[in-house]
């Protein structure tokens, strides 16, 4: 591990949130208060991370619905910290936006960020995105264990 547990833990908060995982968000919020990070520190990767979601959704919706007038105030508004530029590379990860995620790097290049720092991150929201699938895996199988819940779902979905 390359980088200090404190920074890695906040980069996974902001990550979990753009994976959109309730239970990784409280599980990493918890270690990076272990970790030493301080509420503000904490608050910015959420603020992070949620900043690197929405920018990803309104670049697909600029991409399939170009007459929209909705667009972020600025793509690349995290803040030009170590930490944001880490939480905004594993978001842009979790989100899977290719466009944020050379944004990003680009960003952790010009900031003296090292590429195996880079890749940590990479790893690191793999992981969390592989967690949060689980999460969401284990309660469709209950779908597909009861199927007048999975009736009631499918309908809602019609």
């Amino acid at each position: 591990m390359i980088l200090e547990s404190t920074e890695l833990e906040l980069a996974a908060v902001g990550i979990s949130i753009a994976a959109g995982c309730v239970p990784c968000t409280k599980f990493h919020i918890n270690e990076a208060e272990r970790s030493g990070a301080s509420s503000p520190d904490i608050l910015l990767a959420i603020r992070n991370g949620i900043g690197v979601a929405n920018t990803a959704l309104f670049d697909l919706q600029r991409q399939f619905d170009p007459q929209t007038d909705s667009s972020p105030e600025d793509e690349t508004n995290i803040g030009l910290s170590r930490s944001a530029i880490l939480t905004g590379i594993g978001s842009s990860v979790a989100r899977n936006s290719v466009k944020q995620l050379k944004i990003m790097i680009e960003l952790a290049r010009n900031n003296q960020i090292q590429d195996q720092e880079i890749m940590e991150i990479v790893g690191l929201a793999k992981r969390i995105k592989e967690k949060a699938a689980s999460h969401l895996v284990r309660v469709t199988d209950k779908l597909d264990a009861d199927p007048g819940i999975a009736q009631a779902a499918a309908q809602l979905c019609t």
